[in-house]
């Protein structure tokens, strides 16, 4: 099974409800939905257009942070920047962050209540969910072991 995501979110006053020692203020991400891709020719496999990204969804428990994230919606804010920290068991059993994704520009592009059908039995341990998408004008991926990375900028000169 994978270990949650961290989400932090640094403006706007934004704090989930994560108590652990070093992610205080987070936000506990369950599950996280991504793409980007390059339209291309059928037949001849070249390039046919721009890259194109995709919503960044994530699913949360109901949680501190929740208020403000509908908030950044209904108003159109926009973040300078949400994180998302991946961490992962090392060999002492010690969990490490090994992989982040660094959204700037970050407007909040839907918010969706998940709140799964109370009476059935086999959902009866899950929490009352959120769905957050964003959009955003610059991502930096990087692996943390030697910090490397990639970033891609729709306004920075191509």
């Amino acid at each position: 099974m994978p270990t949650p995501i961290y989400m932090s979110i640094n403006d706007g006053g934004v704090k989930g409800s994560v108590e652990i020692a070093g992610r205080e203020g987070t936000i506990e991400i369950i599950e996280m939905d991504h793409n980007v891709h390059i339209p291309t020719d059928i037949h001849s496999g070249r390039s046919s257009g721009v890259r194109q990204h995709g919503r960044m969804t994530v699913r949360a428990a109901i949680d501190a942070a929740t208020p403000y994230i509908y908030k950044a919606v209904t108003e159109g804010e926009t973040y300078d920047t949400v994180k998302f920290s991946f961490f992962q068991i090392d060999d002492t059993g010690t969990e490490v962050e090994y992989y982040t994704i660094l959204l700037e520009r970050v407007k909040v592009a839907e918010v969706k209540l998940d709140v799964p059908n109370v009476k059935n039995v086999e959902k009866e341990h899950y929490p009352h969910m959120v769905e957050y998408s964003f959009v955003y004008g610059k991502v930096t991926w990087t692996w943390t072991d030697g910090a490397l990375e990639h970033t891609d900028d729709w306004v920075a000169a191509r």
